[in-house]
């Protein structure tokens, strides 16, 4: 298959298919520079963070996992390990733990579904051409048994294997990420895999179609508090209509005249803030209104004393 350059959800999923038509399993990897290579975080780390393949290649063995058991052995010292997390869990385990938070480690993100890795590729448009990498499971040595899990580090990575292993929940963003790790390497070779090139021109329209088919969204993703709050940063835009389902929201749960007729006026506070004048001044009506009728009956009940 020669060089593969999608622009749209459409051409991606037609040459999925030829992937998928081959009758194998695959893992997926999106990248949003394509330009980068397929290397854990672990190995860029300690060669100040190069993208030259060759010169991650180069790393040593006994360099990577003196620093990935290094990174174990301070964590478990100074009593991090998290709560709820076995006391004699495996290093393998706590590392996939760290990985989740946030840690260079050894281990290379995966997915078994090709969108996700879409919607990483997507990443930073306009930029740069982003990149799905597709790894055939055969291609890796599969970790499945408990006796696999609990192995030294060095076992995984002095054999200079590709192996992968599909951890159990220890989160929400497995499960939502469907992740998969590749181990035992500091990078994949590019000819150990093939790749979709995704053009950077395309990418926001790409990650629209993402969220409004699939639902698939930064916070979806990293579904967890964390996650939550690094995709509502700064950086991250947000479309202030949005906030008028909270205001509408509370109109609905409001249980007495009083407190519909307040839900009634902030919802055309919020209307108002976003322009939409004529919804905005409905609900200052309605609440007009309603408070009338509460004066009126008010009234009503004065009399009748």
């Amino acid at each position: 298959m020669g060089k593969i350059v999608v622009t749209n959800l459409a051409e991606f999923q037609t040459h999925l298919q030829e992937f998928t038509d081959r009758g194998e399993d695959f893992f997926y990897r999106g990248q949003r520079d394509s330009d980068w290579p397929v290397s854990c975080a672990a190995a860029r780390r300690l060669v100040a963070n190069s993208t030259d393949i060759l010169e991650l290649q180069s790393l040593s063995d006994k360099t990577l996992v003196g620093y990935l058991e290094f990174l174990i052995a301070k964590a478990r010292m100074r009593g991090f390990v998290p709560s709820g997390f076995r006391e004699d869990a495996s290093s393998l385990e706590l590392l996939a733990q760290l990985q989740h938070q946030g840690a260079a480690t050894g281990l290379i993100d995966c997915t078994r579904q090709p969108l996700v890795a879409l919607w990483f590729a997507s990443g930073q448009p306009n930029s740069r051409d982003g990149a799905v990498y597709v790894l055939p499971r055969s291609a890796t040595k599969g970790l499945t048994s408990r006796r696999d899990i609990e192995k030294e580090l060095q076992a995984h990575y002095l054999e200079d294997t590709l192996s992968s292993w599909e951890p159990s929940v220890i989160g929400n963003r497995i499960v939502a990420q469907s992740s998969v790790f590749v181990l035992g390497v500091s990078a994949i070779l590019p000819h150990q895999m093939e790749q979709i090139i995704v053009e950077k021109g395309c990418k926001t329209e790409i990650r629209s179609h993402l969220a409004n088919v699939y639902g698939i969204t930064e916070e979806m993703l990293f579904s967890d508090f964390p996650g939550y709050a690094v995709a509502n940063g700064c950086d991250k835009s947000f479309d202030r209509s949005n906030t008028i389902s909270y205001w509408i929201e509370r109109l609905e749960m409001a249980e007495d005249d009083s407190a519909k007729a307040t839900a009634h006026f902030d919802c055309g506070l919020a209307f108002e803030a976003v322009e939409e004048h004529e919804s905005a001044l409905a609900h200052y009506e309605a609440a007009s209104l309603i408070r009338e009728s509460m004066s009126e009956q008010g009234e009503d009940a004065g009399e009748g004393k």
